[in-house]
């Protein structure tokens, strides 16, 4: 059986506080598949992004271990586990330094990890930038002369440059217009494809999860509900919280009308169902 590419094993995360203690995570246990896209959903302060922190080392958890490729990973991260996991932020406009230029911006993760010589490194800006559907001529430009979507494929660039296997994706979309949205969807689903990345994806988005995932792990209140493929997760959602989750996704067609009558009715066939 091959291994995992990232593996949390009793993961927990609490914050203490006046009034006791917040738990961010309970005791979480989860495998993602190398080469595959994982949603993690959920809403709002259900763990997701402390999860996301956790694996990236950005914050250590109170409780567990984290795998990646089998290895346990101590924290802090050292700068072998920074050049394999990579990590694409939820705002672009906050993660790219404004003193830079696009072209300092994605070169430095080759000047931080000593990738290549100079000339070397510039012709491998301009193929990322390429890669994520910018021109060169956007090598010398600031953050602030570009629009979100193109700032999200400068970071997305960033991320790619020291040949990652591992991109853990916080809310890559949400603050990009619905058009831009699908775009960078497509860019990021064509990259992951091509690179056989492993992808993380942390998202409240039910409509973005089934755009781009493989897998689906959900999330309520700091404890995995469940975990499935996508298709069965839209189908035959386990939990009460899944299925509000779906229903919550706006109707745009009939056949989504049809899914979400299924799901409604599957609901009241199962009142023992896990979360109700």
């Amino acid at each position: 059986m091959k291994r995992p590419a990232i593996e949390l094993i009793g993961v927990s995360k609490v914050y203490p506080g006046k009034s006791g203690e917040t738990r961010a995570l309970d005791n979480v246990s989860l495998r993602v598949a190398a080469g595959q896209c994982h949603a993690i959903v959920g809403e709002s302060g259900s763990g997701k992004s402390t999860l996301a922190n956790i694996v990236m080392g950005l914050t250590a958890p109170s409780d567990g271990s984290v795998l990646i490729d089998g290895s346990d990973v101590a924290y802090p991260r050292n700068m072998a586990f920074k050049r394999k996991v990579q990590l694409v932020q939820q705002n672009p406009s906050g993660s790219l330094n404004r003193q830079r230029s696009v072209g300092a911006s994605i070169r430095l993760p080759l000047d931080v990890h000593g990738i290549g010589s100079r000339s070397e490194r510039r012709d491998r800006v301009v193929s990322l930038l390429e890669e994520v559907g910018l021109d060169p001529e956007y090598l010398r430009r600031s953050p602030a002369t570009l629009s979100g979507g193109q700032k999200q494929r400068v970071s997305i660039a960033r991320a790619l440059a020291p040949e990652p296997d591992i991109l853990v994706l916080d809310e890559p979309t949400s603050a990009l217009d619905v058009l831009v949205q699908v775009r960078v969807l497509r860019l990021l689903r064509k990259i992951q494809k091509q690179r056989n990345l492993t992808f993380m994806f942390i998202t409240h988005d039910m409509g973005v999860v089934r755009a781009v995932s493989d897998q689906v792990s959900v999330f309520q209140r700091g404890q995995l509900l469940e975990t499935s493929p996508t298709q069965t997760f839209f189908d035959a959602p386990e939990s009460a919280y899944a299925r509000d989750l779906i229903s919550a996704i706006p109707v745009v067609t009939a056949e989504e009308q049809q899914l979400r009558d299924r799901i409604a009715r599957s609901g009241k066939d199962r009142p023992g169902t896990p979360g109700t």
